[in-house]
């Protein structure tokens, strides 16, 4: 049997979009979008409202855990059935689909990690490119979502852009016996009896990005909509700071920078050749951040300063989310409004300088949206808005209030953001492993590609993550290398640079009751429930008398 390549890592959504995006060919990091098809109709114009969320954040501390049963599942690359969790992410997000049958979920493939290498190899060759796209149908189809996103960061010169062609167009003359993207989706969708499947991608701001990229006439007539990943325009990699998504430049820009902005970015995709309407631009709800190096003098834009401290609860130095202006505010920082820009930054404790985010200024890019008839909005994430709803702005809007005043512009209408109870949701079982201990252990580390010399390893098991059968399951570490196990087939995979395989779990040394995984950079321990230890077989909590430690007999703590 051939083993087949797919590679995902990053998830989103349509309509409601969930976009979820995956990442893996050769990396393993995933997010979530939802979007909301909404109709103005004074206007006669629908637009795309897609949302991201990260599943790291159910890891964060106190009132900044965001939790899958809040609103729509954080997404898990362990996310097939297993024996403690019955129900897989993308099934849990699927779910969301009764209540509300417009509901559209994408799964996107690639990311920053997955990074340009691996999409040249994907787009190399009409074998490549075949088995990539005839794997990420048949994955989406099984999983019930709607559509593959193409998240490749980022194409760069003519051989990219040529292959980025080739990868979406339809069939000519020449590529008579090739079936690209366009047409393996209609093709599956005529021998499926279903819906055609959306294709979407996620796209760069900077002008050199999309010049050096995208050959735009081409690739828009085949992709349904493009995620304008509109921010990031500054943060504390310069030096100086700046704003992160900026509506407008300044009239100081140097002619380099005359499109440095989310107006600037939007119109030059539009100049160069996709229409309006497929344009969905980006905002965030987090903002970027600099410690000052001469706070008593330089509190400008441009002022000297290097990466913000870590927050309380983001702990990521240069980045913080609106939850958290929200309370430095509340603690005294100051409020500044740049009019040429039209976005806010703040200073606390005297030398944190942040660019972010307000109710006032998504109002203000929302409503350029609809007057410049974009296709919609999307937010970078979710889990960054006020979702606990303590923000001042949550007495009007309610949780989400950044998310909710996207909704509300775009609808002219007041949006009930009031959180989906989980009904749906599988209710937790007596074998559930539980979080009671998430400190960190260790970093997680690199790992080399994954051997070629399991083709028949997954014949006659079920659908699922597995583990390579050579690897010892006894090291600290989680395998880097994994097999997917698709209707018998077995797809090789490996995590990227800096993640580990986080669909099984490891052990902790020396004890039969805790266990861990790896989230990101960083290993966490969980515990068993009283009376049932971790069986390094099954990779679950088990019985006491079915527990089996392959002749590793160590002590249980």
């Amino acid at each position: 049997m051939q083993i087949s390549y797919i590679n995902y890592n990053h998830l989103f959504n349509y309509f409601i979009f969930i976009y979820l995006f995956l990442l893996q060919l050769h990396s393993f990091s995933l997010f979530s979008i939802f979007l909301q098809r909404v109709e103005a109709s004074e206007e006669n114009h629908e637009y795309l409202r897609p949302c991201y969320f990260t599943n790291w954040a159910q890891y964060r501390q106190g009132r900044a855990k965001y939790l899958p049963e809040h609103y729509i599942p954080a997404y898990d690359p362990a996310d097939l059935p297993s024996d403690w969790q019955p129900k897989g992410m993308y099934a849990r997000v699927n779910d969301l689909k009764k209540f509300d049958p417009t509901l559209k979920t994408l799964l996107s493939f690639g990311g920053w990690s997955f990074g340009t290498r691996l999409f040249q190899q994907i787009t190399s060759s009409q074998q490549n490119r075949q088995k990539f796209i005839n794997s990420a149908i048949a994955f989406v189809r099984l999983h019930n979502f709607d559509g593959v996103d193409i998240d490749w960061e980022y194409p760069k010169g003519e051989t990219d852009k040529l292959n980025l062609n080739y990868f979406f167009k339809r069939r000519d003359r020449q590529t008579q016996f090739e079936l690209f993207f366009k047409d393996a989706i209609s093709s599956e969708s005529v021998t499926s009896y279903k819906p055609k499947l959306l294709l979407t991608a996620a796209v760069a701001a900077g002008t050199e990005n999309i010049d050096g990229g995208y050959d735009i006439p081409t690739i828009s007539k085949y992709l349904d909509f493009i995620l304008l990943m509109s921010y990031d325009f500054h943060g504390a990699w310069e030096q100086k700071t700046g704003m992160n998504a900026p509506l407008y430049g300044r009239a100081t820009d140097p002619p380099e920078l005359k499109n440095w902005h989310v107006s600037g970015a939007a119109n030059y995709w539009f100049h160069k050749g996709m229409p309006k309407n497929k344009i969905i631009v980006g905002i965030p709800t987090y903002g970027r951040g600099w410690t000052l190096t001469h706070p008593q003098d330089q509190r400008g834009l441009d002022a000297p300063g290097s990466a913000a401290n870590p927050t309380k609860f983001v702990q990521t130095g240069g980045t913080a989310a609106y939850y958290e202006f929200c309370e430095m505010l509340a603690n005294g920082a100051e409020h500044h409004f740049n009019k040429e820009m039209q976005v806010p930054y703040l200073i606390s404790d005297k030398d944190q300088w942040f660019s972010y985010e307000d109710v006032n200024s998504v109002r203000i890019k929302i409503n350029w949206i609809k007057q410049n008839q974009f296709g919609g909005a999307f937010v970078w994430t979710l889990d960054f808005d006020d979702f606990n709803g303590l923000c001042p702005d949550a007495q009007h809007l309610g949780k989400y209030p950044l998310i909710g005043a996207i909704a509300s512009e775009l609808t002219n209408k007041t949006i009930n953001t009031k959180l989906i109870q989980p009904s749906i949701l599988p209710s937790p079982s007596p074998i559930t492993p539980t979080t009671t201990s998430i400190s960190p252990i260790s970093n997680c580390s690199n790992i080399k590609p994954p051997s070629n010399n399991n083709n028949n390893f997954c014949v006659g098991k079920k659908d699922g993550f597995m583990q390579l059968p050579q690897q010892s399951l006894s090291s600290l570490y989680l395998p880097e290398e994994f097999l997917l196990c698709l209707s018998g087939n077995a797809f090789p995979m490996w995590c990227p640079k800096g993640l580990h395989f986080n669909s099984n779990y490891g052990f902790y040394p020396n004890s039969c009751v805790h266990f861990y995984r790896c989230v990101g950079t960083t290993a966490y321990r969980f515990d068993c429930p009283p009376g049932l230890l971790f069986n390094k077989k099954l990779l679950l909590c088990d019985r006491p008398n079915d527990v089996v430690s392959d002749g590793d007999y160590y002590d249980c703590v």
